[in-house]
């Protein structure tokens, strides 16, 4: 009874969040996102979808080299075509940013609640982080159902394994981005399962008399540890495929990540490759800088994480998770490190481990890793949103002083 309350407000916060995010521009008949970024080029891919509806189309004839053209985020393409046979595609294409806001605030809430934080601050929380705004205003709609993501690795803390890699298979069709997302951090969360299963069979074997349990009943034991992740993964992995397939020859040609520009103006929003180290300590703007001398498309993935947001975080206290933020900020830096639009000459060694794991190597963009660090730091705020809620009603005088 109390999770269906706590989904239904988290419901109600991200539909009253899409109302105001993306409200304005859907009553005045304008499209949500940035002409300076991908908004026009992804509208193009839902239009041509739009018009082939209900074919499932994998490219078009209406452009010289599009006859194969893979999307990358096929359901909500074709979903939204569907959509737009009725509603038209402007208004398609803003419910299909405001239902993403919607998901990731239940994700968010989700996440928040799995790592016993609060998740009406996780789902209030989530949406408006800079990164996943970044991703709206640049029309990237491959992030847009980001929440999918946290709905996954809530069900792999929660050990609902089949409903983790459930939510997995079903990121990698919103987005490749969000399934890998889904999928590496299953695989680190079972591998951390496996080592505290490990560790404390270990313990006990040695703490027991001898011949208490024999050695198949250990195995036995072990195989019942594993079988659960083992079973979502490979869950997740069937249900991906499909998504991934038309990728996978593309995927192979792009080569490894180029070093950042010099003297980049608009560092701050991460256009270019890799996050600025700067970056994360200032929210930047699309203001015109008198260095940039003609119109550019400019993704935007800022890096911001703002200094409430740590506080809160550090309020939770210590948990597991937050080396997982660490690494994803570490690793978002890319392959040489840059200080406020220019390249300090530093190599980036969490980088190079990053190219080790599968498709880890064909980020283009090391920024958008910060898209997982930051929902994984806003449910580690909720556990510090929590503590003061809790003080507060406990000693309320005390608190305040």
């Amino acid at each position: 009874m109390l999770l269906c309350l706590r989904v239904r407000q988290a419901f109600a916060i991200g539909v009253g969040l899409a109302l105001v995010l993306i409200g304005p521009a859907a009553i005045s008949g304008e499209m949500v996102g940035s002409p300076m970024a991908e908004t026009y080029g992804h509208a193009w891919v839902r239009w041509w979808t739009a018009a082939e509806w209900p074919a499932w189309s994998q490219g078009t004839t209406l452009v010289e080299g599009a006859r194969s053209w893979p999307v990358i985020d096929p359901l909500p393409t074709w979903v939204f075509g569907g959509v737009a046979q009725i509603v038209g595609d402007t208004w398609a294409w803003n419910l299909s940013a405001a239902l993403g806001i919607v998901v990731t605030a239940l994700g968010g809430g989700a996440l928040a609640r799995s790592l016993r934080g609060s998740p009406i601050f996780g789902a209030a929380i989530s949406p408006v982080m800079p990164i996943y705004l970044g991703s709206i205003h640049s029309g990237l709609t491959e992030d847009y159902f980001l929440g999918f993501v946290g709905l996954s690795l809530a069900a792999g803390v929660e050990k609902r394994w089949v409903s983790a890699g459930l939510w997995a298979g079903i990121s990698a069709w919103c987005g490749l981005y969000l399934g890998w997302f889904a999928g590496v951090g299953l695989a680190v969360l079972a591998g951390f399962r496996a080592i505290r299963w490990l560790w404390r069979v270990l313990r006990q074997y040695r703490a027991m008399p001898p011949r208490t349990m024999s050695p198949l009943g250990w195995i036995l034991a072990t195989a019942r540890a594993v079988s659960g992740p083992l079973l979502g993964l490979s869950f997740a992995a069937a249900i991906s495929l499909g998504a991934a397939w038309p990728f996978l020859t593309v995927l192979q040609d792009h080569g490894p990540v180029r070093p950042p520009p010099v003297n980049e103006p608009f560092y701050a929003l991460n256009p270019w490759r890799a996050a600025d180290l700067a970056s994360f300590l200032t929210p930047g703007s699309t203001t015109t800088d008198a260095r940039t001398t003609a119109p550019i498309v400019m993704r935007q993935h800022p890096t911001y994480v703002g200094g409430v947001t740590v506080f809160f975080a550090i309020m939770g206290g210590m948990h597991p998770a937050g080396i997982a933020v660490a690494a994803l900020g570490v690793a978002s830096l890319g392959d040489e490190i840059s200080w406020m639009g220019n390249p300090t000459g530093l190599g980036n060694p969490i980088s190079t481990l990053l190219h080790k794991i599968p498709m880890g190597d064909k980020f283009r963009n090391h920024a958008r890793l910060m898209l997982l660090g930051q929902l994984i730091l806003v449910a580690l705020a909720s556990r510090g949103a929590r503590n003061l809620v809790v003080r507060i009603a406990n000693d309320p005088v005390r608190s305040l002083r």
